[in-house]
């Protein structure tokens, strides 16, 4: 028989909490769930060409972006396998006219290729690039690492988005070699080049297959998500950086590098293809992506074997080869900057639009 006066002695309050402060805040021992169904995310859509400063992008904001697009993207495949083709330009560059970023105006377009490649081509000195044989005259061309104070990213106080790529300027002086890796980073003769990844679409679709489970699992990848938010908390940076790395995986895209936020559209003749983006692949694909992102971003990051606890993997040695299998996926090509993830906001803003369209006319 149960005691109801033990019980309701073990359920009332206790002389200690009786006698406590009533101002003294209590410390929840378990982090609050994030549930990505409570954010609103089509207003943060539609706010996203409009966006200058990434700080205005909260982390639980960016993690519901980096959730539309997994989610959109697998409903994407499925089409594309029962198609067997389809053209996906239009899902990824709008043909009409809508306003730059941070403009009122809906009248005008967005920048074409055309005029960007040629202001990037009136910015080379030809003159001076045949002086560089001098090694004291070849130190003023060296790429300077831009600092982390002009980037607006909500980064952790020890974060440095600036300083990725700092072996390229550590006593290295410029040469023919370098100044040609300068003049195909920003400098293309076409689109094609400009964002076709380097590996070949086959070689990449293999690669893929690495990431597979041997069974779908019962876990949605909305909350294998809220899981790695509650358990890690990556910021804002890291959620955008991994939407792009997924964005251009899926579509066989490299990063472009960019001095300002820019729009592109590519010629009538790119063929755009979309790499096997489906439940087996997902969840492994996107831990690696979230992990490798927060190592390219943050200066301090949970050690291994806490991250397979959080992300379900078997061991520290499953983790390192979908890292390294990621790495090959993009050619190492890992380069994210300011710029880039503005520019990518608005491609996220083109394709969650165009899906939707489609979606309300079928």
């Amino acid at each position: 028989m149960i005691d109801i006066s033990s019980k309701l002695r073990r359920d009332s309050l206790s002389d200690t909490d009786l006698n406590q402060d009533p101002n003294q805040k209590k410390i929840n021992s378990e982090p609050t769930k994030l549930l990505l169904s409570e954010i609103a995310l089509d207003p943060i859509i539609q706010s996203l060409p409009h966006v200058k400063d990434l700080n205005v992008i909260q982390p639980a904001e960016a993690l519901a972006l980096l959730n539309k697009l997994a989610t959109e993207l697998l409903s994407l495949y499925a089409e594309y396998e029962q198609h067997g083709s389809m053209d996906l330009a239009p899902l990824l560059y709008d043909s009409s006219k809508y306003a730059k970023p941070g403009s009122d105006s809906q009248e005008e377009s967005p920048t074409p290729v055309s005029g960007f490649l040629e202001r990037k081509l009136s910015m080379i000195d030809h003159s001076d690039i045949d002086k560089m044989s001098d090694s004291s005259q070849a130190d003023q061309f060296k790429i300077r690492t831009i600092s982390s104070d002009s980037f607006d990213i909500p980064l952790k106080s020890e974060s440095k988005l600036g300083y990725n790529f700092d072996d390229l300027e550590e006593g290295s002086s410029t040469n023919e070699s370098s100044l040609s890796t300068l003049n195909n980073t920003y400098v293309d003769n076409s689109v094609e080049q400009t964002f076709q990844n380097e590996v070949s679409f086959e070689t990449c679709t293999n690669i893929v297959k690495i990431f597979n489970l041997k069974a779908i699992p019962s876990l949605s990848i909305t909350a294998y998500l809220e899981r790695i938010h509650s358990l890690l908390s990556p910021s804002t940076a890291v959620y955008l950086t991994a939407c792009l790395y997924l964005y251009n995986c899926a579509f066989h895209f490299k990063t472009v590098r960019l001095k300002q936020r820019s729009h592109f559209r590519p010629s009538q003749h790119t063929n755009i293809t979309m790499l096997p983006i489906n439940e087996l692949n997902i969840f492994r694909l996107v831990s690696a992506i979230i992990r490798i992102a927060s190592k390219l971003i943050e200066d301090k990051n949970f050690k291994q074997t806490y991250y397979c606890k959080v992300a379900g993997l078997q061991s520290m040695k499953e983790l390192q080869n979908l890292e390294l299998s990621f790495l090959f996926l993009f050619n190492f090509n890992l380069f994210v900057s300011r710029e880039i993830l503005l520019s990518h906001l608005d491609q996220l803003y083109v394709f969650f639009n165009r899906r939707t369209q489609l979606n309300v006319s079928v």
